[in-house]
């Protein structure tokens, strides 16, 4: 018994299709936790602040409004905020006017005052993940990839329970901080483990990574239903409570398929990271990642909010407008991750990146729930394709150049995600404030109009590495336990250890004795 369970270990441990399922759930209850706020925590702002007001104002809160017609003693606060009525005098002559009039609606108040908020929390994790981005992508040389998921998924369950028991702002801003530094680690560590592992074959690579990068397409799509609905049945908790579950269960997954104890084995020279972010390739793929990810970044704090103030819509609005984008990501991900590599992932980013402009500039004509349905499709269906498409890129643009630097390229990855998503709901506020949300949409529509031609600086790289992925199809045969790279140089030839995931403990395969 005992030896046949080490036999199925061992052969987990060896599967591949394992390791992609245990990526694709790592990457979804990531995205998932992303995601699950978007109806909740403006929302969830929001009533506190009418409440606040209500009761500041002497009046009763029913429900979710304010009843104006039931006047009791102010609660104080040190917050100044205006009464009911404001007089201006009291003691004026006769031959002077009083002014009497009631002060804005607090309703209207609260609606400009949270924006603000609800896009610093939004963007704090994004925030955090563009800090760490670059340090997980040198744990993975120091730690290894089993590490940097593991230490990651604990952080995601912190984040949880700390959204559970959350009351404040300052709380909540704490648990998405913490998000965020989870997040990166599961991220780079997921996406460096699997371009590693599919190394040997480019077009099953970029399926792989595309159906990895699906799971964030998933999340993307349950997250805000899954809040929407457990916050409108059970309230704020228990929708985190059980991500925390799910986290856990993950955790349990992975220390199964992979070797508790390895080492990340990027034993081949790889180019230092400073370096990578020199190519003007590069950072073409990186920009092209930024730009649509800012895109749909800007829309998450700031959609929700249109919506209240335009549409009357119900709680499950809030999240369920956020479907259509989420199929269409997972489609596309999925089909553009193996299909960019055979038509050109340059030419697949540049029409897409024209694709999401024109789309998000449709989102302001919509005028009730069900005329939104098309712009989020069309918005997810490329982001998606943009997404994959250079994810794959910068991954062979790293084997080609920079000495199979993986845990680099998922680093660069991650902080160009991770930056617009940042930068989406912090420039949100202001820009609603500042212009309105039309305006808002339509300009970063143009932008991303603009900087599609950038990927015609991308066409060389197929060229290029064609003949290298040739000549690495010969040096590299398909992965197996016994199997070792001929690593062929001018100065040497030397016969260098494939890495693996799981092997005897330090994660290195030894060569076989010769018989």
């Amino acid at each position: 018994m005992t030896v046949s369970m080490v036999t199925w270990l061992t052969r987990l441990r060896e599967s591949r299709t394992a390791l992609l399922v245990v990526v694709f759930i790592a990457l979804f209850l990531d995205e998932t936790l992303m995601t699950v706020i978007v109806p909740i925590i403006p929302d969830y702002l929001l009533f506190i602040c009418k409440t606040s007001k209500c009761l500041q104002n002497g009046h009763l809160m029913e429900g979710e409004k304010c009843n104006y017609d039931v006047t009791v003693p102010p609660i104080e606060s040190n917050i100044t905020t205006p009464s009911r009525w404001t007089l201006i005098s009291t003691d004026a002559p006769e031959d002077v006017n009083v002014t009497i009039g009631p002060t804005p609606n607090p309703e209207e108040i609260c609606y400009s005052e949270i924006t603000g908020r609800v896009g610093l929390l939004f963007a704090s994790k994004f925030l955090l993940r563009i800090i760490f981005s670059p340090i997980a992508g040198y744990l993975t040389i120091r730690m290894g990839y089993f590490s940097l998921l593991f230490i990651g998924g604990l952080l995601m369950i912190a984040s949880c329970l700390v959204f559970a028991i959350g009351q404040t702002y300052a709380l909540l801003l704490v648990a998405r901080m913490i998000h965020g530094v989870g997040a990166t680690l599961n991220d780079v560590g997921g996406l460096g483990v699997l371009a590693y592992r599919y190394q040997d074959d480019e077009e099953t690579r970029g399926f792989a990574l595309g159906l990895a990068i699906g799971g964030f397409a998933l999340g993307a799509l349950i997250g805000p239903p899954f809040g929407a609905l457990f916050y409108d049945v059970g309230g704020k908790s228990v929708p985190f409570l059980i991500l925390a579950v799910l986290i856990a269960v993950l955790l349990v997954m992975e220390m199964v398929v992979m070797e508790p104890r390895l080492k990340s084995l990027e034993e081949l020279p790889a180019s230092p990271i400073i370096k990578l972010i020199t190519d003007p390739q590069i950072l073409v793929a990186a920009g092209a990642l930024t730009v649509a990810s800012m895109l749909m970044g800007l829309l998450e704090p700031s959609l929700p909010v249109w919506m209240e103030q335009n549409m009357n819509p119900r709680k499950w609005h809030l999240g369920a407008v956020f479907l259509p984008s989420g199929v269409a990501y997972i489609i596309s991900s999925t089909i553009m991750g193996y299909l960019g590599f055979k038509l050109g992932r340059w030419s697949c980013c540049m029409i897409s990146m024209v694709g999401m402009g024109i789309f998000i500039c449709l989102v302001p004509f919509s005028r009730i729930i069900s005329h939104l349905l098309g712009p989020m499709f069309g918005l997810g269906l490329f982001f998606g394709t943009v997404d994959s498409t250079m994810t794959g890129e910068l991954n062979f643009l790293v084997d080609i150049r920079h000495g199979s630097a993986y845990g680099g390229a998922a680093a660069i990855s991650t902080f160009a995600f991770s930056l617009g998503f940042a930068m989406g709901p912090s420039f949100s506020s202001f820009l609603t404030n500042l212009v309105g949300f039309s305006w808002m949409v339509r300009g970063l529509g143009m932008f991303s109009i603009a900087f599609a031609p950038l990927c015609l600086y991308l066409r060389g790289t197929s060229r290029e590495g064609s003949s290298a992925m040739d000549e690495r199809a010969i040096l590299v045969e398909p992965h197996t336990p016994d199997t070792t790279v001929v690593n062929q140089t001018k100065e040497t030839d030397s016969r260098i250890p494939m890495y693996s995931l799981y092997n005897n403990g330090n994660g290195v395969i030894q060569n076989e004795p010769e018989r």
